[in-house]
């Protein structure tokens, strides 16, 4: 995994540094997680408020075609809710620590100059993403506390969509995203732990709105699915969900 990210690193100088469009972005996101039992009843959530910022380097191939790599990176301390299996509430804190790194290509329907009248495109991008939770001593409902966890979570995945884009005015994005060779380390009882969660296909969508000059406001949903891992040293990753709500403002020069 570590080998895939140092490729991606690789790959983001240059293609941002050259790239004829850069688009440069920051906001906040919804970020909610959970996770489920074997009947489907869930034993833990984790959401809050999560910040980020990211860049994304855009390159024309020829007429038809075009590339784009980016990444952003997120911080949060999000609450955290769960169930100790006994009947017994866990409440605590998460903090939420990750990167991602997505290089895409894009084919146009259409020709690229006739974007101020709208064209369609269709992307398709891999990307990876890493994220530390670190989630802090638990308190029980019965006052006494538990001591917290840190899990290390990386997942590969590919997207494949379609959207159109009518000019600097406005854009819409929707597809699917399928993740794959997902890990999440953990600490046992003699050392580091790997379990691998299989990723399931899950929904993405965006819609952005010019505002002045080179600036524009986009709303976006993105999502997560994982099965149940297989246990390792009685450690396991439940079946998970995560599903973000996003608000970020962007600036392309």
């Amino acid at each position: 995994m570590r080998s895939v990210v140092v490729l991606w690193a690789a790959l983001a100088v240059p293609s941002v540094a050259a790239a004829t469009e850069i688009d440069v972005h920051a906001g906040a996101e919804h970020l909610l997680w959970e996770e489920f039992d074997d009947s489907g009843g869930r034993v833990r959530e984790e959401n809050g408020t999560r910040l980020f910022v990211g860049v994304v380097g855009t390159n024309p191939v020829n007429p038809e075609w075009s590339s784009d790599f980016g990444g952003r990176f997120y911080s949060a301390t999000v609450d955290f809710e769960g169930d100790n299996g006994q009947g017994e509430s866990l409440v605590s804190d998460t903090d939420y620590n990750g990167y991602q790194l997505e290089l895409g290509f894009q084919r146009y329907l259409g020709p690229r100059q006739q974007q101020r009248e709208g064209v369609w495109r269709v992307r398709f991008a891999l990307g990876t993403e890493r994220w530390r939770r670190s989630v802090q001593d638990v308190r029980l409902a019965s006052g006494a506390t538990v001591e917290g966890f840190v899990q290390r979570f990386a997942t590969n995945y590919v997207r494949l969509g379609a959207a159109y884009r009518r000019g600097t005015l406005w854009a819409f994005d929707i597809g699917a995203r399928a993740p794959f060779n997902a890990r999440a380390e953990m600490d046992g009882v003699d050392g580091e732990v790997t379990v691998k969660p299989e990723g399931q296909l899950s929904l993405y969508t965006a819609v952005e709105v010019g505002l002045v000059a080179n600036w524009s406001l986009a709303l976006n949903y993105d999502s997560y699915r994982f099965s149940k891992s297989d246990t390792e040293e009685g450690l396991y990753q439940p079946r998970s969900e995560q599903e973000t709500f996003g608000a970020a403002l962007h600036y392309r020069f």
